[in-house]
């Protein structure tokens, strides 16, 4: 395997690999990072899971947009309490996925929809 960095990184800076797809329920990745890679992960992440952690990676790591309603209600978004009600809820969105520990490629979705939502309400907020 060949890493090369993108920016500088500092003495005793950790640096992390994505060595399965985040959003695989928890049991697989672990079951897949044994099978292949012949580790077990001790990240807090792997050893002590929220009990929402399976169900909130794959909605919300996969962007399952329809899933969490968020399509119909941006689409339906014609008024302010609308949109800061589609707000809140990318906002919970990135949230839950940092609490997962889960990478930014996860999270771009989610900030792409949020600055459209902050676009359509104008300047004033």
């Amino acid at each position: 395997m060949y890493v090369q960095a993108v920016r500088r990184i500092s003495a005793g800076e950790e640096i992390t690999l994505e060595y399965e797809d985040l959003t695989l329920l928890r049991a697989e990745r672990l079951l897949d990072l044994q099978r292949k890679y012949k580790f077990k992960c001790i990240r807090e992440h792997c050893i002590n899971p929220s009990t929402e952690s399976d169900d909130s990676r794959q909605i919300y790591g996969n962007c399952d947009f329809e899933a969490m309603g968020m399509n119909v209600l941006m689409s339906k978004a014609r008024t302010r309490a609308v949109i800061k009600e589609f707000i809140q809820m990318l906002i919970k969105a990135v949230v839950i996925l940092a609490n997962e520990g889960l990478s930014r490629r996860y999270v771009l979705p989610y900030y792409v929809r949020l600055m459209k939502a902050y676009g359509r309400l104008g300047d004033a907020e």
